[in-house]
């Protein structure tokens, strides 16, 4: 009886705990609210980001008082709040970062607007239309700060028929990325928790459910762990509806924030911004960035933009007409060189933390998760493409290039799986991958059972993971598994007249 009343009493006087949320406007020295802005905490390395109104929110349910919100960014100064500071204050003012001018005189607004014009007219007329190229490509995907797939491909890369007027959809883009393997390093892919691997590369959902697509509930369920696509879509993004593309110059604006040389060549670091009143009518891409201009030689060498929303790759029949909340912290950079008078692409880079949009649906995110659960799981991904030794084509490469490229291209159940060739650990011994941690991963992607390597010289020509959904998965495999021949015997020698080793 006694125990009865205790437990009565203690229900009755017992408060239920609740969350709180605190909404801090994060705004730079001009007192302009800064959309997508992040903040990490020192702790547990989860991501926050400000929403479309510039808005940070914080759950008391997520961090401790004493936790560290870090705010970095390549636009605006480093500083960091303990928790129970933060929500004691309704506005956080970031500082832009400042850069030493050195000796030289600082130019008026107009200048970087002169020198963007400048700078966009040599890439429009510049930029080579077809070549070729070796390229490196390398992805990795880590959750809960653990590595659980890694992508590596060394093989030939096709840029055709560029051009910077839109398609109406992205993947009518005749400019998409052509890339046949040499040879390739895949881990085997596991699931976000575990050493598990997954059976299959992609779920959807399906009419027979009641979960919305685009909800936070459907990321439990959907992921798309596609080898590569993503960042290429990103770039031609940057190329079509930023200020690389003349046609784009009066959507943004612009200021000058550094100078510097890089040998005898003078660098102008310019900063453009999207204007609000141009997105998303007049371009798909809202953000700020960096474009490094080279003046002396005529060409962009660098163009960096972070946390930006891009219509155009990601979502090509939304009719977004604002910013939304997004679930994806990301950075994304393009390099671009120049052989024999022509610009072309040297690296892309993209770099996607996922983050909790603190909606339920109507959020925004730069790529589709490849596991499910990504904001639970702290999902981290990361893509990369280097190109060298360009070569410019002519008519017959072109046309020996689509003729040897063409299913690769065209044929949905093998279009994803260009990952199929033999592992060569000698090639992959000697070459450096950048924004990899080689040891950590080796570690991390190696199991009692089957050691990194031993996946590695497995999964080379192994190719159900490719074709498991397709119609005709013996076709599909038998193509997948000569693709590597015809880049080693019949491209390579017409491209660098001598043979592959």
């Amino acid at each position: 009886m006694k125990n009865l009343v205790f437990a009565l009493i203690f229900c009755l006087t017992t408060v239920p705990v609740t969350s709180h949320e605190f909404r801090i406007m994060i705004v730079d020295e001009n007192g302009t609210l800064l959309p997508c802005v992040h903040a990490m905490c020192q702790r547990t390395e989860q991501y926050l980001l400000s929403n479309e109104e510039g808005v940070l929110i914080i759950s008391d349910e997520d961090f401790l008082d004493e936790d560290i919100l870090i705010f970095e960014s390549i636009f605006y100064e480093k500083c960091s709040f303990d928790v129970k500071t933060l929500t004691t204050l309704l506005k956080v003012t970031l500082q832009s970062k400042s850069f030493s001018m050195g000796a030289v005189i600082v130019r008026p607004s107009e200048s970087a607007d002169k020198m963007i014009k400048e700078m966009s007219a040599s890439f429009a007329k510049r930029y080579v239309r077809n070549y070729a190229a070796k390229v490196l490509h390398l992805r990795s995907v880590e959750c809960n700060g653990r590595y659980r797939e890694f992508n590596g491909l060394q093989g030939l890369f096709a840029s055709l028929n560029f051009t910077q007027s839109p398609p109406s959809i992205y993947f009518l883009d005749k400019n998409r990325i052509n890339m046949i393997p040499l040879t390739v390093m895949r881990s085997d892919p596991f699931i976000a928790g575990g050493d598990e691997v997954l059976e299959i590369n992609s779920v959807s959902l399906t009419g027979n459910t009641d979960i919305k697509r685009g909800s936070k509930d459907a990321l439990t369920v959907e992921f798309q762990n596609l080898t590569n696509l993503t960042i290429s879509d990103a770039k031609r993004a940057l190329e079509l509806y930023t200020p690389l593309n003349p046609k784009q110059h009066n959507n943004f604006t612009y200021s000058l924030d550094s100078v510097y040389f890089s040998g005898e060549d003078k660098i102008y670091v310019i900063r453009f911004k999207t204007r609000s009143s141009s997105y998303p009518q007049k371009t798909k891409v809202y953000g700020q960035g960096y474009i490094y201009y080279n003046q002396n030689r005529k060409i962009p060498e660098k163009i960096v933009i972070e946390n930006h929303q891009d219509q155009y790759a990601i979502f090509p029949r939304r009719n977004m007409l604002t910013l939304l909340p997004s679930a994806t912290q990301h950075l994304l950079e393009v390099n671009y060189g120049i052989e024999e008078g022509f610009i072309y692409t040297k690296s892309i880079s993209l770099k996607v933390n996922w983050v909790d949009p603190r909606v339920n649906e109507n959020f925004y995110i730069i790529k589709v998760q490849s596991r499910r659960n990504p904001i639970k799981h702290k999902l981290k991904e990361y893509e990369y493409y280097e190109f060298s030794d360009p070569v410019t084509l002519n008519h017959d490469q072109i046309e020996m290039i689509k003729t040897n490229m063409s299913s690769f291209e065209t044929t949905n159940s093998i279009h994803y799986g260009g990952y199929v060739a033999p592992f060569d650990r000698k090639k992959w011994e000697n070459t450096t991958l950048p924004g990899i941690d080689l040891s950590r991963l080796i570690l991390e992607l190696s199991t009692p059972e089957r050691s990194f390597w031993q996946q590695a010289h497995t999964n080379g020509m192994d190719c159900g993971y490719f074709t498991l959904r397709s119609e005709d998965p013996d076709g599909a495999t038998a193509i997948l598994q000569k693709y590597h021949l015809k880049a080693s015997e019949i491209l390579y020698p017409i491209l660098y007249h001598k043979n592959y080793e």
